[in-house]
């Protein structure tokens, strides 16, 4: 199996679009975990937390313009130390 060239994989924002390739990306990975049964997430809760209440933000991963992975991301705040972070 050749390597693929890493410099054909591209970083995006995520869109509307992307919503069910997220939802087959954590569903796969629950699968693989063994933890399927566990995922309750549907393609509204996704869209809500990205885009309507934009609690998280999230971008896809693309090699030759097909999707290879992506990340969800948000902010928190340390009351204690008085810094921002991310998780």
């Amino acid at each position: 199996m050749q390597k693929p060239d890493l410099k054909k994989i591209k970083v995006r924002p995520v869109t509307t679009q992307d919503i069910s390739v997220i939802l087959d990306f954590i569903r796969r990975l629950a699968l693989y975990e063994k933890r399927l049964h566990e995922v309750t997430a549907t393609e509204k809760d996704i869209s809500d937390v990205l885009f309507e209440r934009k609690i998280a933000e999230a971008v896809i991963a693309e090699y030759e313009r097909m999707p290879v992975g992506f990340a969800i991301f948000f902010y928190n705040f340390s009351t204690f130390t008085g810094k921002a972070g991310i998780y």
